[in-house]
């Protein structure tokens, strides 16, 4: 469920304009990658799922998302206001297909955190959206 899911949420933003893959967005990653090489990229991986057993046969599943952006620029500035907008393309495509094309009952941006390093002479800027999902089984 898991898997099926993050690969859903990926096609989801591969196919949101703005977010394609590779004119605007470099790579997209199942997990947090070990090394990025290009930049812009977005990984997504499942933080947390909040377990209710309703009954002896229905579980209510509350999933966390994190879907990260990450992005590199000599100019701080320009990292950190194209990770930002990235972000928003992010919550828009996610926005407009709360469903996960019916794989989920409902989901929602929960939370955005800015995220700020460098590595050697750049900015790195990323952005750190939860996606929460409900879903019974």
């Amino acid at each position: 469920m898991y898997k099926e899911i993050i690969d859903k949420i990926i096609a989801i933003l591969k196919a949101y304009t703005g977010l394609i893959e590779p004119t605007d967005i470099r790579k997209y990653f199942v997990g947090e990658p070990l090394k990025i090489y290009d930049y812009p990229t977005i990984y997504v991986e499942l933080e947390q799922d909040a377990l209710d057993k309703e009954t002896t046969d229905k579980t209510r599943h509350l999933m966390d998302f994190g879907i990260v952006v990450v992005n590199r620029n000599a100019d701080p500035e320009k990292a950190d206001k194209d990770a930002l907008d990235l972000a928003e393309k992010v919550r828009a495509a996610l926005e407009a297909n709360a469903t996960l094309d019916a794989l989920v009952l409902d989901s929602d941006i929960v939370g955005v955190r800015f995220i700020a390093g460098n590595v050697e002479n750049f900015a790195l800027s990323g952005v750190r959206s939860v996606l929460r999902c409900l879903k019974y089984d």
